[in-house]
């Protein structure tokens, strides 16, 4: 009979400590999604103050390195790219096949300068560049992601925010961008890496010098 009541003892003290376990285990769970949670809703809104800040910015322009690859093609080179509201102007050089390039133009006219060729112009950029270098680039969005922004004009599939509350990985219009580094320019985080890809080339722009005017 003693042994029975100590066996009892003993079976119901290791059921309280398994419930006592459980229970520690699920408040552990609950706390770490509640933090979790806290830490998104933070990121978030600090992304959005972010995001609204980079909005107000209309002119700039930066220097650097471009990069690109295709399954037949490489281009290298130095990049400056300047944008004034709808006007841009980017001009591409260094070891590329087809020489210097000089791309601008607004909303609704572009022109394509191949070295000293004759001006080539239509109202798409990214497909003037593509039918005369073969360079497939997405110039309209890229105004935008540049920034460290997505294009507003276009849907997005997916946005992923860092723990600063910048973009980290974007995909829209087919193209996958990664924000791989920000650097710090007038109080502003803006990307000075970037790699954009889809499933036709590789596209890696390393920001050198930014510059924000208005």
């Amino acid at each position: 009979m003693r042994l029975f009541v100590i066996t009892s003892i003993l079976i119901s003290f290791i059921l309280f400590t398994l419930i006592l376990g459980g229970c520690s285990n699920n408040l552990l769970i609950k706390k770490k999604q509640s933090d979790e949670y806290s830490t998104q809703k933070t990121n978030q809104i600090t992304w959005l103050q972010h995001k609204k800040e980079l909005s107000q910015i209309n002119k700039w322009q930066f220097s650097g390195r471009f990069g690109a690859k295709t399954d037949t093609e490489n281009w290298n080179g130095s990049i400056n790219w300047a944008q004034n509201d709808l006007q841009y102007k980017i001009n591409i050089s260094g070891p590329l096949s087809s020489g210097s390039i000089l791309l601008q133009g607004t909303e609704n006219y572009s022109q394509l300068k191949l070295s000293d060729d004759t001006p080539f112009i239509d109202t798409d950029p990214q497909q003037l560049l593509q039918d005369h270098t073969g360079l497939k680039l997405p110039v309209n969005e890229l105004r935008y992601w540049l920034l460290g922004l997505p294009d507003p004009q276009s849907k997005f599939d997916t946005v992923e925010i860092n723990e600063h509350g910048q973009l980290s990985r974007l995909t829209q219009n087919n193209w996958e961008v990664s924000f791989k580094r920000y650097t710090s320019i007038n109080e502003l985080q803006l990307p000075d890496k970037i790699f954009l890809v889809n499933h036709e080339i590789n596209v890696r722009l390393i920001i050198q010098k930014w510059q924000i005017l208005s």
